[in-house]
């Protein structure tokens, strides 16, 4: 059986492999979430795995999530949706700094 550089089987029965920047484990692409920059700077996950560019890796669990403050997760699950609030104090007719002031 093929050997990687660090001397670990290269047996890939469950796909390619990716490693975890939270955990720094080597484990199957299909058990971890990828991240990507978007144009704006914004990093969003990819979950199909199809956007463009480089990304890295994060396993799909809760302690790897706690370990990676930087990526946003952990704010994604304390938003507040505030979708009612902004639609009752914006009206129509009003102008944009009127609205953003709102």
């Amino acid at each position: 059986m093929p050997m990687s550089r660090g001397g670990a089987s290269k047996d890939r029965t469950d796909g390619p492999e990716r490693k975890c920047i939270a955990t720094g484990e080597v484990r199957p692409k299909y058990g971890l979430i990828r991240f990507v920059a978007g144009p704006d700077g914004a990093v969003v996950p990819d979950i199909p795995g199809k956007l463009p560019g480089r990304g890295v890796y994060v396993a799909a669990d809760r302690a790897a999530e706690l370990r990676c403050p930087d990526l946003e997760l952990n704010v994604l699950q304390a938003m507040e949706d505030v979708t009612d609030r902004v639609r009752a104090a914006v009206t129509k007719g009003m102008s944009e700094k009127q609205a953003n002031d709102a």
